[in-house]
């Protein structure tokens, strides 16, 4: 049981570190594409 609740921490750890990576990389492509834009008009 022990073994099973670490490992699903791990897991919880992974995804949202993954996911809060992902969401960085978003956001930076976005002001990079709001820039882009902006230069355009």
């Amino acid at each position: 049981m022990e073994l099973s609740v670490r490992y699903y921490l791990k897991v919880v750890n992974l995804i949202s570190f993954q996911f809060s990576n992902y969401s960085d990389s978003v956001i930076e492509k976005v002001k990079n594409f709001s820039k882009i834009l902006k230069g355009k008009i």
